[in-house]
């Protein structure tokens, strides 16, 4: 935020204008998971909805309603307006309120404070759990436009999160009908009249239509490889132009690009193979995280891979898309059940050749149920770049508002 103050702001003074009240430390041995009146933790601030019921009684102050501005008090002091139902403020979360609404309008304070938690968080100790208290806003110098020009600020921002809001509803609506698709298509299939199968069979893998057939993924693929890296002692091999693709950059699209290139030397004096674009991609080591664990994805380009990525390349028997969607759907499990080691969780190649998976008997009816699920991902990837712009908006709207740059009539 700028520290000159703009034209026609004043101080704002937080012991006379804001209340802010920390929760109650409610009773855990009171905490109910049937009945009783939602308790608003830390850990739903960001969901807008609660696990935990306490049966008891609540002091009324300590109620939270709808639109209440909420502070996490640990970790990374997030700053919510609470969209789910009425709850009880818990001990570690903060509420902050205006104490005048025709001097200072909560919603503007929410937006306009939000900038200084960060800077509040990033200069808390580095400890194991950051903690936020009611002391750390009073050093802060505040300043806050005349009423009618925080509302008029306000509203504009409120307009943008109401479009983030709806965005964000209707991405989650698109990933539950993409998962309703997947298990419909992968246990009933998908014939050339666009139907699914009527008659289904038991397998090792559950039903299936009866032309289906359960093939190990070796008895499809006979070449899987892995990659290697380059020696770091020869930084001259990272300023190439061919991709190199890390278990990091498997976010389950297409990759067109890669954050380090090598040289065509590189390539050479390390013996990788330079796939062709429609390779496909798994994570196969360091399994145990979360953001490794079945990840997947397809090279739009020819590229090269590190030691921690397993290629499927393009074969007669297998449509690579259909493959792509069946592991995004199946591959959490399967590392799950077949991957080795503990500290760091593996999965070798001929581990991989011998899990089981469900194949539709002609290329056609593979591509048909992939086409199917691809359109979803085009519609969830459009809607997500539309939130990325969204957010972008937001994020320059709050720069020029909240610091005066950009005036606003009342």
């Amino acid at each position: 935020m700028s520290t000159e103050v703009p034209e026609g702001w004043t101080k704002i003074d937080l012991n006379r204008e804001v209340e802010f009240l920390p929760g109650y430390p409610f009773d855990s041995e009171s905490f109910n998971q049937e009945q009783g009146y939602p308790l608003i933790r830390i850990r739903d601030l960001l969901n807008h909805k609660t696990e935990t019921l306490f049966e008891g009684k609540v002091p009324d102050k300590y109620v939270v309603q709808k639109g209440d501005v909420l502070v996490g008090m640990d970790g990374d002091f997030n700053i919510v307006r609470w969209k789910g139902n009425q709850g009880l403020l818990n001990q570690r979360i903060l509420r902050i309120r205006s104490k005048n609404e025709n001097a200072l309008d909560t919603t503007f304070f929410y937006y306009y404070i939000d900038p200084f938690l960060k800077k509040i968080n990033a200069r808390t100790g580095q400890t194991t759990v950051k903690h936020l208290s009611i002391y750390d806003f009073y050093p802060l110098d505040l300043y806050r436009p005349k009423i009618e020009v925080q509302r008029r600020i306000a509203a504009i921002l409120q307009s943008v999160d109401t479009a983030i809001d709806k965005t964000m509803e209707l991405i989650e609506k698109f990933k539950k009908m993409k998962q309703g698709l997947m298990q419909d298509l992968f246990m009933k299939g998908l014939n050339e009249n666009g139907k699914m199968h009527l008659h289904l069979k038991d397998s090792e893998l559950g039903l299936i239509p009866e032309e289906w057939s359960v093939w190990k993924i070796g008895e499809l693929y006979t070449n899987l490889s892995a990659g290697s890296t380059p020696s770091r002692n020869h930084p001259e091999y990272f300023k190439g132009e061919i991709l190199w693709v890390t278990s990091g950059e498997l976010k389950y699209r297409v990759i067109t690009d890669t954050i380090e290139k090598i040289t065509e030397k590189a390539v050479r004096d390390t013996n990788l193979r330079v796939y062709q674009a429609g390779t496909f991609f798994i994570a196969i080591t360091g399994l145990e995280a979360e953001g490794t664990l079945g990840s997947c994805a397809i090279i739009g380009k020819p590229a090269t891979v590190n030691q921690s990525c397993m290629a499927f390349e393009k074969n007669r028997k297998m449509d690579t898309g259909f493959l792509f969607q069946y592991y995004r759907y199946y591959g959490k499990n399967l590392i799950f059940r077949y991957a080795q080691g503990t500290k760091q969780q593996s999965i070798p190649r001929k581990v991989v050749e011998g899990i089981p998976i469900k194949v539709p008997p002609t290329i056609e009816e593979q591509k048909r149920i992939a086409d199917v699920l691809f359109k979803v991902d085009a519609k969830i990837y459009s809607e997500e770049e539309y939130l990325n712009k969204l957010t972008r908006i937001k994020e320059g709207l709050m720069q020029d508002l909240l610091t005066g740059r950009v005036q606003v009539a009342a």
